[in-house]
């Protein structure tokens, strides 16, 4: 052996010095990206609508009782607006008690929230949590209900989800029409779903289309006039993993405007001639009056501005004085 010549080098990573533990890191890492890549991929093959063409979300338009025409794509696909299926709720004293642990407050006095009071169980569905989901698909006082909320008109419907003998469960689809959200009731086959308007509560394309669903009344008031009237009440409880959103109001800008416009189209908007009061909140009561809404208002079937009734509604009377 010559002298001069170099000691061989000794391996840096060998499984006896714990290279094993690089090489099982590597491997861990691997599977984690493996992971996100097949989550991601079966994310994209769930989507269904490209929030653009009316035509990629799949629902059968062919027997429809509304301008097909009129149904504009959201930007969003189906159900990117998460709904809510049998939600947790809290009692008022849970409510209390985790605001006061956690040194928050879930809902301010402005704070609006849907009431409904069935069979005599109440509950409040917080504006600022339906804001992020639209729907609650829920069961109060052993009915099965449908809380709806669209921020782009402010409209307010609790429905009966039982039609015709069976339950549905419904999902936002992704499409509006009127500016207004048209909700799906949910089946196996995709394609075989009927679109629902919330402000004509009725099926208007599908398997499904004319059938009406019932109206159920509620309250849209500010959350302390609600916890004084029914200190029984349970809250919709917040998805902790949306709590950072539920403090965000996404649609103040729009609101704030002082001559708001719609983001989508609307046809017939309601006649010239002190134009500002078509974006009056108006109240469709039991016996079917519109009255200007007000905090405190009676029981109401249905509530939003006056242009979202005026174009779901074109035969309707007169705007409220």
């Amino acid at each position: 052996m010559n002298s001069a010549e170099a000691p061989p080098r000794e391996r840096m990573f060998t499984f006896r010095s714990g290279g094993w533990v690089v090489a099982l890191a590597v491997f861990m890492m691997s599977l984690v990206v493996l992971q996100v890549f097949l989550h991601l991929g079966k994310a994209r093959a769930q989507r269904i609508g490209d929030g653009h063409d009316v035509s990629t979300y799949r629902f059968d338009l062919a027997n429809a009782v509304i301008p097909t025409d009129e149904i504009v794509a959201g930007g969003m696909w189906r159900d990117k607006t998460p709904p809510l299926t049998d939600p947790l709720v809290w009692s008022l004293t849970k409510h209390e008690t985790t605001q006061s642990r956690r040194g928050k407050t879930l809902l301010l006095p402005e704070d609006r929230v849907i009431g409904v009071t069935i069979g005599g169980e109440s509950r409040a569905y917080p504006l600022k949590i339906l804001n992020w989901h639209e729907l609650v698909n829920d069961t109060l006082g052993a009915k099965r209900i449908a809380v709806t909320y669209h921020p782009l008109c402010d409209s307010v419907a609790v429905f009966d989800r039982d039609v015709d003998g069976e339950t549905i469960e419904f999902g936002i689809s992704g499409l509006l029409w009127q500016s207004n959200q048209l909700l799906y009731d949910r089946r196996e086959q995709i394609g075989t779903e009927s679109l629902w308007s919330q402000l004509q509560g009725r099926a208007v394309s599908g398997p499904m289309a004319g059938k009406a669903l019932r109206t159920l009344p509620f309250e849209l008031v500010r959350w302390p006039d609600w916890k004084e009237r029914h200190p029984e009440t349970t809250i919709l409880a917040p998805r902790p993993e949306m709590s950072r959103d539920y403090k965000r109001r996404p649609y103040a800008p729009y609101y704030s405007m002082q001559m708001p416009r719609e983001e989508f189209p609307v046809s017939p908007y309601p006649p010239p001639g002190d134009p500002e009061r078509a974006w009056d909140r108006i109240a469709v009561l039991a016996d079917g009056r519109l009255v200007p809404y007000e905090d405190n208002a009676p029981p109401a079937m249905w509530h939003g501005f006056w242009w979202s009734w005026h174009a779901t509604h074109p035969d309707s009377a007169a705007r409220p004085e």
